[in-house]
């Protein structure tokens, strides 16, 4: 650096000299020694900032680009991301409702084979109820029947024994008495029928 300063202060004052014999000639005078150094300076000074301010700012754009970019990537993962999620969720939503319906048709089909069997069911146990209900009927009236005949048997027996008591020997008592037990079951028969 100092080598570079000492050639700078020579240049400086070869420079001087010169401009001085120049102006002296009346003459436009272009001094190469003070256009080099002059873009010495410039490049130097391009160098210095390339070194110390556009390489620090070129490296933060760099480093801001690439976050952008991994920004950007990210993102667009993200939107795939949710577009899948969407999707799936879509897809299970579709599947609930499917579901939904199978299970709502299957109870209704199980439903209406309980009421049907609960018909079957219903309509065997009156059939069985009227059908006992109807033994039941006949069985007391064969027994009204039977209690009928012997009531009819006892009045009959008792009129005949009147009857007898009064006339032992009367062949027309006997007959009325055996009318009578027969008109007393055909009555019976009648109501009963």
């Amino acid at each position: 650096m100092a080598q570079f300063s000492t050639l700078l202060t020579s240049i400086l004052a070869a420079e001087g000299d010169n401009a001085a014999t120049t102006a002296a000639s009346g003459g436009i005078n272009i001094n190469l020694w003070i256009i080099a150094y002059q873009v010495i300076a410039f490049l130097l000074l391009i160098l210095a900032m390339r070194a110390w301010v556009i390489g620090p700012v070129l490296k933060v754009i760099d480093e801001r680009r690439a976050r952008i970019e991994e920004s950007m990537v990210n993102a667009e993962q993200i939107k795939r991301d949710l577009t899948a999620a969407q999707d799936s969720s879509q897809r299970i939503l579709n599947e609930a409702r499917t579901q939904a319906q199978q299970n709502i048709a299957n109870a209704q089909k199980q439903g209406e084979t309980l009421l049907a069997q609960s018909r079957s069911e219903a309509q065997q146990q009156g059939s069985q109820l009227i059908s006992r209900a109807q033994q039941e009927i006949e069985a007391q009236k064969e027994q009204a029947k039977a209690e009928l005949r012997q009531e009819v048997a006892s009045l009959a027996i008792m009129a005949a024994g009147r009857v007898v008591r009064q006339n032992l020997n009367s062949d027309t008592n006997r007959r009325l008495v055996d009318e009578a037990l027969v008109e007393a079951e055909q009555s019976s028969s009648r109501r009963a029928g």
